[in-house]
């Protein structure tokens, strides 16, 4: 070749089509010339000349497989790559639906916080099996009780309860829980805050049970 060696065209090749299979195959019988073909992007080489055809059809075979299983491991990185793709965009969205919910949540609980305050009504929970009740700010307020100074178990809030309706507060309380088709109650009773100060408070309950109906 005028302008380019045999070395030069199969490095060319190599570099720009690296998928494509290449058999050098030469008279010279040098193995330096053996080597150099390999290290310009040889997959084999052969010598002349070629009297049995199985060793150039094995030498075929032998290179179109290689390319089959550059071709498989080329389509499988494509399609890990789009998956990874796809996956994270899920993510992504399960994560801003998630962001979407919780701004949600946290709206509804503002609005009611605010439905609560404007009716001047609090919110507590009382944990049967660990004996915790959890008060919100407008609960102590209502009970005028100091929050460090509170301890946040059922007979506390017992005390504060005016000693002639404890009775049938406690008797409309155990009914609820003992009945099992029963998720929620109301009642009125008198309260004993500050300097004996009487206040009437009206506690709308509801109960969760769990599926065997024991409430929690």
């Amino acid at each position: 070749m005028p302008e380019m060696t045999g070395l030069d065209v199969l490095q060319w090749v190599s570099e720009n089509t690296p998928e494509q299979p290449i058999i050098v195959i030469s008279g010279a019988g040098v193995i330096n010339d053996v080597a150099e073909a390999l290290r310009h992007g040889a997959w084999d080489y052969l010598f002349k000349p070629i009297e049995d055809l199985s060793i150039l059809k094995h030498a075929v075979n032998r290179v179109l497989e290689r390319s089959a299983l550059i071709k498989a491991n080329k389509n499988y990185q494509e399609n890990l790559e789009s998956e990874v793709i796809n996956r994270t965009q899920a993510l992504i969205e399960n994560q801003n639906k998630l962001i979407a919910s919780e701004k949600l949540v946290i709206e509804k609980q503002n609005y009611l916080q605010g439905a609560l305050n404007a009716a001047k009504a609090g919110t507590l929970f009382y944990d049967i099996n660990n004996n915790q009740l959890v008060w919100d700010k407008l609960s102590y307020a209502i009970f005028d009780i100091v929050p460090e100074e509170f301890i946040p178990v059922y007979e506390s809030w017992r005390q504060y309860v005016h000693p002639d309706d404890i009775e049938a507060v406690e008797q409309n309380f155990n009914q609820a829980l003992l009945n099992p088709n029963q998720l929620s109650f109301e009642i009125e009773y008198r309260i004993v805050i500050q300097q004996s100060q009487l206040r009437w408070v009206k506690v709308s309950t509801e109960i969760k049970r769990l599926w065997s109906n024991r409430p929690v």
